[in-house]
């Protein structure tokens, strides 16, 4: 990763990172290799104790590798764990930190990793929506009735607590502009009440609707006899 000699500080850190997930998206670049250094950087970091804002950086950039690498149907088990360990860890940083912003119109020249008030780029909330997509996408794969459905389902507990967490974070001295109030709003909705599937109801309804003709009918022969 770097050079033995070499003078580790957070300015030769974020061009690492910065170089590391410039990988992105390339042809013949293997996403397990990118993982990996993301993962040696975020040792690194925590290792000479470079700080919250680096720490967040770097694990802002490891979700986005997972989830390049968990692309497809769902996420493997392996991965979704990962990620929604990394989203825990991400939330307990910035409840600790509040002097730590982040925000996505944030240029990376006007970003600060060594001096609080710490400022990095990135969306965590873009990072929760893809984590409910891909919560949602692990339940629709497995069997309800199985074990391994209810150990998933478990999650939702994990998952509601990261929500609350981000949309406290975003509360705070009006850190989240009003469109990311609605956002989060909305997440904490669909996870606080019951949910529903809409063609079951839909398929309810028309069932009521024709018991009811049933039953009108036989009025009217009950009637007209």
């Amino acid at each position: 990763m770097f050079a033995k000699d070499a003078e580790i500080n957070h300015q030769v850190m974020g061009k690492k990172l910065i170089e590391v997930m410039a990988m992105r998206g390339k042809k013949r670049v293997d996403r397990l290799d990118q993982l990996d250094m993301l993962n040696e950087l975020l040792a690194i970091s925590r290792q000479n104790n470079f700080g919250p804002a680096l720490e967040v950086k770097i694990l802002l950039g490891l979700q986005s590798a997972l989830a390049d690498y968990g692309s497809g149907n769902s996420m493997k088990s392996e991965i979704w764990k990962k990620y929604l360990q990394n989203m825990e860890t991400i939330v307990e940083i910035l409840d600790k930190n509040p002097d730590l912003i982040i925000q996505e119109t944030i240029q990376e020249d006007q970003e600060s990793f060594q001096n609080p008030p710490y400022i990095v780029q990135g969306c965590v909330l873009t990072m929760l929506e893809k984590m409910d997509e891909e919560f949602i996408r692990l339940l629709q794969n497995c069997d309800p009735h199985s074990p391994d459905y209810v150990e998933k389902l478990c999650d939702e507990t994990r998952l509601i607590r990261i929500i609350s967490k981000i949309r406290s974070y975003l509360e705070y001295n009006d850190r989240g502009s009003t469109s990311d109030r609605c956002r989060i709003y909305i997440l904490t909705i669909d996870y606080s009440y019951y949910k529903f599937d809409e063609k079951i109801v839909n398929l309810k309804n028309d069932a009521a609707d024709a018991d009811a003709k049933k039953i009108l009918g036989r009025q009217k022969l009950i009637v007209s006899a």
